[in-house]
């Protein structure tokens, strides 16, 4: 603070009431002098003028030390916010360039521009154009498939259904095994529900498709398979048949001499197969291989159920899907690479904030000691008011103690 101010200070601060005396006294000696002579009023209010004028040009010093105090810190103030703005500036534009790198390089990388996002826009476009052609087709129905979930549990069930009924046809050849058998009969019953499986879809190709030649090659398929899968079914109920008769009348253990014993002496492989194809199915084996006929043509009308009637519609509409998927989820993943991105220049640049109201510390003090020097100058402008409302009062105070006693004729003018 400057020296002239800081004892102009004291002056004002260091008023006590040896000062106040000291004033009152002035004013005893100022109506002593006085007597009946004058107006005693006009001479307090000079007294008063003084003091106030006095008074006020110590308090315009007081704003003009204090004026260039704070002009002074304040410049400091401004130069040091300005630095660190700079600075904050500078850390702000080197992660936003940074991060605005890293996004151009994914965007050609990843991007409209990659060779793998136009790889996947192609892909979906042609399988757009695919299934529009089918949607043509088929007159822009829905597609109609039902079951789909269920579809291979169903034929699954099927099969394990079969396979133990099955078993005993095999077990001519291989009863002492029982694994062997079973496998070979879960190998039949899973090959008759894919005939079921093809023979359902035949169907539906002879019932819906829109050319003859091509109607026609289903029903051959068709006729064909199913014609497979019943002479399949009686082939193994005629064994089935075998075996259950051959079991009433062998003795001991069984195996495959015993089958050739009881169809005849000196039989072959060969003439084993003949004799089962001479076979007449009557009784438990009869009801079995209806049983078997029946989940064969249920496999056939499940698949049926299962499909849609064009042939392409389903796979069309998979492949859309799946182009959609991959193309979307392409685009998804790239996009939450650019959002991870800003979401880590935005910590860093909050991060930077925050450090910035750290290193706002060294401003601080400069902010606190302006508030400092306001608060002083308005304070020692009060102390000011107050000394010169004080000393008035002591000096008035001196004055009318020090006057004679008024008379009648009046003050002399």
């Amino acid at each position: 603070m400057d020296q002239k101010l800081s004892e102009l200070l004291k002056t004002y601060t260091g008023y006590s009431q040896l000062n106040e005396q000291a004033d009152v006294e002035r004013g005893r000696t100022a109506g002593g002098e006085l007597g009946q002579a004058a107006y005693p009023e006009r001479v307090l209010e000079a007294e008063e003028g003084k003091l106030r004028a006095l008074g006020d040009a110590d308090k315009s010093m007081i704003q003009v030390k204090m004026a260039e105090a704070l002009a002074e810190l304040k410049e400091t103030l401004s130069r040091k916010t300005e630095q660190l703005a700079r600075g904050v500036m500078e850390a702000q534009s080197a992660i936003q360039r940074d991060t605005t790198a890293r996004i151009d390089a994914l965007n050609i990388d990843r991007g409209e521009g990659s060779p793998r996002y136009e790889q996947l826009r192609d892909a979906r476009r042609e399988a757009q154009e695919a299934y529009n052609e089918v949607y043509v087709a088929v007159r822009r129905r829905p597609l109609r498939t039902r079951i789909v979930h269920l579809y291979l549990p169903i034929l699954g069930g099927f099969t394990l259904l079969e396979s133990p009924l099955n078993a005993l046809a095999f077990a001519t050849f291989f009863e002492t095994d029982y694994w062997i058998t079973l496998a070979l009969a879960f190998l039949i019953a899973s090959l008759l529900m894919f005939f079921a499986h093809l023979t359902g879809l035949s169907v539906l190709h002879v019932l819906n498709d829109r050319q003859l030649k091509t109607r026609i090659v289903y029903l051959v398929v068709g006729l064909g398979l199913s014609a497979l899968g019943i002479f399949l079914i009686y082939t193994v109920s005629e064994l089935r048949e075998l075996y259950l008769q051959v079991k009433e009348v062998a003795e001991g253990n069984f195996d495959i001499s015993t089958i050739v014993h009881s169809v005849g002496p000196a039989v072959d492989i060969a003439d084993l197969f003949a004799s089962v194809l001479d076979f007449k199915l009557d009784g438990v084996g009869l009801i079995l291989a209806t049983f078997n006929l029946a989940i064969f043509l249920s496999g056939i009308m499940l698949s049926a159920i299962r499909h849609d009637p064009h042939r392409d519609y389903e796979s069309v509409s998979r492949r859309l899907a799946a182009a959609d998927n991959d193309f979307v989820r392409y685009r998804q993943s790239a996009a939450t690479e650019i959002a991870v991105l800003r979401e880590q220049a935005n910590e860093q640049l909050a991060r930077l904030d925050g450090t910035s109201e750290l290193e706002t510390g060294g401003t601080e003090d400069l902010r606190s000691k302006i508030a400092q020097l306001m608060a002083m100058q308005t304070h020692f402008l009060g102390v000011v008011d107050g000394v010169v409302g004080r000393r008035t009062m002591a000096f008035r105070q001196g004055f009318y103690t020090s006057l004679p006693p008024p008379t009648l004729e009046g003050p002399t003018r």
